[in-house]
């Protein structure tokens, strides 16, 4: 709604893919129902509320257009659904009890159920709720930790496979050999800068090992066009795991641990 469509996109509907399609069928009805208007914004910016502005001369055909592609991909996300259901007991499964022996199953410990991420850049550790960015400091997208970095590097924390990777290279996601999957942002609202500063090492679907540099970008030259250097790193499937913790260090060096996932 605000026009900061990325958090969404990389949170949410790129992980669940259902509703970055619909989203996605949803903006070309827009897009269609636009053309057929004839409008046109009388400057180039973000789209969503704060838009109306650049369609003072049309604002009504504007609401229209948003309001319909809104409308088409909610309905679509609400009678289709927005992941698939995973870990249901089969009917002829349900009467079954599990297969038992004379020796009981072993409860793990809490030191066996903690996973250790680590930190994909070296430098001082921020707790989330602190990062100057609303989606971030809320946890909406996720719990975990964010680094105002010492370095110009990001690197995998782990083996794994990037699953999303954003035109501008201010952002990747991971998908973990563990199963966690990482958004790092770097910077905040860096988007705007349209991968001026960054450089990426690796693509979409791209298997990496740990340790392995994955974007490169270029501090100072970023914070002297006004934008901060913070990096979130999310766990993008925080409702997997019973609690996300930072760890309780002051700053990090790459490789050293950031998160604690129990």
């Amino acid at each position: 709604m605000l026009g900061i469509t990325e958090p969404a996109i990389f949170g949410v509907n790129i992980r669940f893919m259902k509703p970055f399609i619909f989203g996605s069928i949803g903006g070309a009805v827009g897009a269609c129902i636009a053309s057929v208007m004839h409008l046109g914004a009388s400057s180039t910016g973000v789209t969503g509320l704060f838009a109306i502005l650049l369609h003072l001369h049309a604002p009504i055909k504007y609401i229209i257009v948003i309001a319909a592609a809104a409308a088409v991909a909610f309905v679509l996300t609400w009678f289709f659904g927005y992941k698939e259901k995973s870990g249901e007991i089969s009917e002829e499964n349900k009467s079954e009890p599990a297969a038992e022996n004379n020796t009981q199953t072993k409860e793990p410990s809490a030191e066996e159920k903690t996973f250790e991420i680590a930190s994909p850049l070296k430098g001082k550790v921020i707790a989330l709720s602190d990062v100057p960015d609303e989606t971030f400091a809320t946890g909406v997208l996720g719990e975990g930790a964010a680094i105002e970095p010492a370095e110009e590097r990001v690197i995998a924390p782990a083996d794994g496979v990037v699953s999303s990777l954003f035109d501008t290279f201010h952002a990747i996601g991971l998908t973990l050999d563990g199963g966690a999957e990482l958004l790092i942002h770097v910077g905040i609202n860096t988007v705007e800068l349209k991968g001026e500063f960054y450089k990426a090492y690796v693509k979409e679907g791209d298997r990496v090992s740990k340790g392995q540099t994955l974007i490169t970008f270029d501090k100072a030259a970023i914070e002297a066009k006004g934008y901060k250097t913070v990096t979130p790193v999310i766990i993008s499937n925080t409702e997997d795991y019973g609690a996300v913790e930072k760890t309780e260090a002051e700053s990090v060096d790459i490789g050293e641990t950031l998160i604690y996932l129990r």
